[in-house]
């Protein structure tokens, strides 16, 4: 066995962080869940008008920013499509 790969089993377990809006999303039964990857892949839904939707309907707590990432794929700690 290498080096590396000794090393690498000796770290303890790194813990997957999962952000906001995905913790948010998780929280949601399969409906409402396919309601919200539907509305992300509308491009007739502006990122702003998704957003205020979700806060005001739903209780998220996420920024368009936020919602812009899950939208394009790019989170860094969850893509919205592991949730799906």
């Amino acid at each position: 066995m290498g080096i590396l790969t000794e090393r690498v089993q000796a770290l303890p377990a790194i813990r997957k962080r999962t952000c906001t809006f995905g913790q948010w999303v998780a929280t949601l039964d399969d409906e409402d869940r396919k309601t919200v990857f539907a509305l992300l892949e509308n491009p007739d839904w502006t990122i702003s008008e998704l957003t205020v939707f979700i806060k005001k309907e739903a209780g998220a707590t996420s920024s368009e920013k936020s919602v812009s990432r899950h939208r394009k794929g790019e989170c860094l700690e969850c893509t919205y499509e592991s949730f799906g």
